[in-house]
C-alpha cells in the first residue's frame, strides 16, 4: 500500500502544497481529455464497448482499505475480460499506459491519486478510505485513451477509517 501524507491545513489554514496536486492532475486530465478527445467529461463504463471494459477503474473495498485497478479482467475473474496492458517502449507511438488513477468521493475531493510510469506493474491504487467518506469515485487516465469514470461506490460505515484525506502524488 502506497503511504502518503496527511492533507491537513497547517495553523495558518494552508494546505501542504502537495495536495494542489491532486487537483492538478483532475484538471489537467480533463483539458487533456478535451484536447485529445473532444469531450469535457472522461468516459463512463460500457458493457459493450472493449476499450471501455479495458479502460474503466474498478474499486474494490476490503476493510477500510480501498484498492482501484483497471480493466474488468481485474475483477471479474474471467481470464477473457481485458486487462489494461503496459507497455514501455523507446518507440512513443508504441507506449501504452496508465498515467494516472485517481479517486474523488461524495463531494468531488480527490482523496488519493497516483502518477504511474510504462515501467509500472499491474496499474492499482491502494489507500485507506477517509473518515466522513460516503460514496468513491474512480479515475483512470491513460496516455492514448483519455481519461475515464468508474461507477460510483457506496462505502459503508464499517469500512471508513479514521485518518483524514490522504494527499502527495507518489509512484508505486
Amino acid at each position: 500500500m502506497c503511504e502518503l501524507t496527511q492533507c491537513l491545513p497547517d495553523e495558518t489554514g494552508v494546505v501542504d502544497g502537495r495536495c494542489v496536486l491532486f487537483d492538478v492532475i483532475d484538471t489537467d486530465c480533463l483539458l487533456q481529455q478535451e484536447i485529445i478527445h473532444g469531450t469535457s467529461s472522461p468516459f463512463t463504463p460500457d458493457a459493450t464497448s472493449e476499450l471501455s471494459m479495458k479502460h474503466t477503474p474498478y474499486i474494490t473495498v476490503t476493510g477500510t482499505i480501498a484498492r482501484v485497478t483497471v480493466g474488468l479482467g481485474t475483477v471479474s475473474g474471467n481470464p477473457a475480460d481485458p486487462i489494461h496492458p503496459t507497455t514501455a517502449s523507446t518507440d512513443p507511438t508504441l507506449v501504452h499506459y496508465i498515467r494516472f488513477i485517481y479517486v474523488k468521493d461524495q463531494d468531488g475531493v480527490v482523496v488519493a491519486a497516483v502518477s504511474l510510469t510504462p515501467l509500472s506493474a499491474l496499474p492499482y491504487l491502494e489507500f485507506e478510505i477517509p473518515a466522513g467518506t460516503t460514496t468513491l469515485t474512480a479515475y483512470s487516465y491513460c496516455m492514448q485513451h483519455g481519461l475515464f469514470e468508474g461507477s460510483v461506490v457506496t462505502v459503508a460505515s464499517k469500512n471508513v477509517g479514521s485518518g483524514s484525506v490522504v494527499c502527495g502524488v507518489t509512484h508505486c
